[in-house]
């Protein structure tokens, strides 16, 4: 396996995840996108339609034909992510990010661009290179999917801890 081909297999797997998440909060990502766009209708359309878009981007990662299509979504996606950072900055309020639904709590603002900005220039290079997923052996794809979950995990856990000090510190 190629260094490429994980980070393919980890942004489908991130992608699918977060989708997920704000799923099964559904309500409180509804919220925050009804704040940004401040419509109800379209509010509500464009929190479906980015679960819809982030689940779609990572199922077409995991599928050597359509990375391209994958690869689109996520640049699009990336810049949807930016765009909310400097809405929310230009409206001067606060919003909860949702990235991971209410799993990791955290606002949009400077510390979220500095997750995106990364992420998008992953995602442009990810269009350069082009390694094939059937290539791989099984085993190491689902080592892979199972090591991205981790990172996730190991990020959460992480941002507990930091949040943990802030309040002990009175930070």
């Amino acid at each position: 396996m190629t260094l490429i081909l994980f980070i393919r297999i980890f942004l489908a797997t991130l992608m699918i995840c977060t989708g997920l998440l704000k799923i099964a909060s559904y309500k409180s990502f509804k919220t925050t996108v009804l704040l940004l766009i401040q419509r109800e209708r379209l509010g509500q359309f464009g929190a479906i339609l980015i679960i819809s878009l982030e689940i779609a981007c990572g199922i077409l990662l995991f599928m050597d034909k359509f990375t391209v299509f994958g690869n689109l979504i996520l640049v699009l996606l990336n810049a949807t992510f930016i765009w909310s950072v400097w809405k929310a900055s230009k409206l001067n309020i606060k919003v909860t990010c949702n990235c991971f639904g209410d799993w990791i709590p955290e606002e949009l603002g400077k510390s979220t661009l500095f997750r995106i900005i990364p992420l998008l220039i992953i995602s442009i290079t990810m269009f350069l290179w082009n390694d094939r997923i059937t290539m791989s052996n099984l085993y190491e794809i689902i080592l892979s999917i199972l090591f991205s979950i981790s990172l996730i995990g190991v990020y959460a856990m992480g941002k507990s801890f930091k949040d943990y000090y802030n309040v002990e510190s009175g930070r």
